[in-house]
């Protein structure tokens, strides 16, 4: 039995003088503490987000063995500061920051401190929209130019963030437009961001402003712009036949609206004969004339606010 026991003892002793040197090595190792910065998480579910601002990271302490402590990257051990609002509804919440709230730390390492140790949320639902985007116009063209308007390409953004704040919103600005010194029609590529911080733009791209400058407005009076029918189904008389028209815009632009170009329409769509007159409501329309002219020529006045119809019981030809 002692052979068994003495044999290849020197091998045996070997074993426990280096087992001890280990035990003696590692309890006798020097405690430090150590500031780590971590990312802050924060877990919501599906349809929600948070109104205000929070912090993004957190400060932790952790207090271990030497070698081990020094040897913590955040990164490569996804230590975290992680707050599950999973279930939360909306309003308000207070957390509480504790060493249970902090993942990825090594086995041995103490948490001894986690700055801030508390945060107030808000929980909000969260909601997405479309909403008109509008030109900012800055200043004015020179003495004897007019600003007549701004068009946006997309017209609208889809935004999104909580449902409190985006409900609020009727319209986004865009990053502002000066006019100084401008005499001539332009298009300028702009920006456009919600005035909320909470609220963002699913659609990052630019927007497109076509921005009509020209000469100062001038009227010119049509007197006799012929009076339409649209969806007409069946003959019919109108009175009067032709209206006054007073336009204003550009002089060289309403010089170059011919006699073709416009016309008052009324709309019959729907409407069956009958003994008596429709009174309707004229819409003046301009005809081939581009979107970037239409936008400089406005309609002052027109000489009737209605035009008589009356509907006879035969039908147009096809």
């Amino acid at each position: 039995m002692l052979e068994i026991v003495f044999r290849n003892w020197h091998f045996k002793l070997l074993s426990v003088v280096l087992a001890f040197a280990l035990w003696v090595a590692v309890t006798g190792e020097g405690v430090i503490v150590q500031d780590f910065t971590v990312p802050l998480d924060i877990a919501l579910r599906d349809g929600y987000t948070l109104l205000g601002s929070y912090p993004s990271n957190g400060e932790v302490r952790l207090r271990g063995p030497e070698t081990v402590v020094r040897r913590i990257d955040p990164l490569r051990h996804e230590m975290e500061l992680l707050v599950d609002l999973s279930q939360a509804s909306p309003g308000e919440r207070t957390v509480q920051l504790g060493p249970d709230t902090l993942v990825g730390v090594p086995r041995g390492v103490e948490v001894a401190q986690i700055t801030p140790n508390r945060l107030s949320l808000e929980v909000d639902e969260s909601l997405t929209r479309e909403i008109q985007v509008v030109a900012s116009v800055l200043g004015h063209p020179p003495p004897g130019y007019h600003f007549y308007g701004a068009r946006s390409t997309p017209e609208t953004l889809t935004i999104d963030g909580p449902r409190s704040q985006v409900e609020t919103l009727t319209r986004m600005r865009t990053d502002p437009i000066s006019l100084e010194g401008r005499t001539d029609p332009f298009v300028v590529r702009v920006g456009a961001v919600p005035d909320s911080p909470e609220v963002r733009v699913l659609d990052t791209r630019l927007i497109t402003v076509q921005v009509d400058v020209d000469a100062a407005p001038e009227d010119l009076t049509l007197g006799s712009v012929p009076v339409v029918l649209a969806g007409q189904v069946y003959e019919a008389a109108i009175s009067p036949a032709t209206l006054r028209v007073v336009l204003s815009g550009p002089p060289a632009l309403l010089d170059g609206i011919g006699p073709g170009q416009i016309r008052a329409v009324v709309d019959v769509s729907g409407l069956a004969p009958r003994s008596g007159s429709y009174h309707l409501s004229p819409r003046v329309e301009f005809v081939d004339l581009p979107a970037s002219d239409l936008a400089r020529i406005g309609v002052k006045s027109v000489s009737r606010d209605k035009v008589g119809v009356v509907l006879s019981e035969r039908r147009i030809s096809p």
